[in-house]
């Protein structure tokens, strides 16, 4: 349930909450994309990613922070997701 390695483990925790919560529904809208923009970072985009979202909330501000597209891809889920919660 939270991976066979430490990596993958690291993995499934960075997830926004609802996608490891709620797994199976957002497998096709959302999660599947997370995770595979996940896979494609470097070493020091996953520092930045981790830094990123070690402030416990994301803002659109810090995604405009952000010169990686890959990173700016997976913070909005982050946003989209906090979007949903609060209206």
């Amino acid at each position: 349930a939270f991976g066979s390695t430490f990596e993958e483990f690291l993995q499934i925790v960075l997830m926004p909450e609802d996608y490891i919560i709620n797994r199976r529904r957002h497998e096709l809208n959302g999660a599947l994309d997370w995770k595979n923009t996940y896979k494609k970072l470097t070493r020091s985009e996953k520092n930045t990613f981790i830094n990123l979202l070690s402030n416990n909330k994301v803002v659109k501000e810090d995604i405009k922070k952000v010169s990686s597209n890959k990173i700016k891809r997976l913070l909005s889920h982050y946003i989209e997701f906090n979007k949903s919660i609060i209206y």
